[in-house]
């Protein structure tokens, strides 16, 4: 997986191809769980302001299903 190099504290802004604006939440990936919830609101997520390389989970969910993205930042 490629990791993106980020800002302490940046923001993730989430869209889809289809215009469609799911119910989304941000979590950082703890010893293989989600741990930490992020900062959200509407499509944005608040990334973590630490250094170093970090996991990311993005749960959306939809009226008619759900699913989740995944992706690594690194925060210089």
């Amino acid at each position: 997986m490629k990791t993106e190099i980020v800002r302490p504290n940046a923001a993730a802004i989430i869209e889809f191809d289809d215009g469609s604006k799911p119910k989304l939440s941000g979590y950082l990936w703890e010893d293989e769980s989600h741990g930490s919830e992020l900062s959200s609101k509407q499509n944005k997520i608040t990334l973590p302001s630490e250094k170093g390389k970090h996991i990311i989970e993005i749960p959306a969910e939809w009226a008619k299903g759900e699913a989740s993205y995944t992706f690594v930042v690194e925060v210089q």
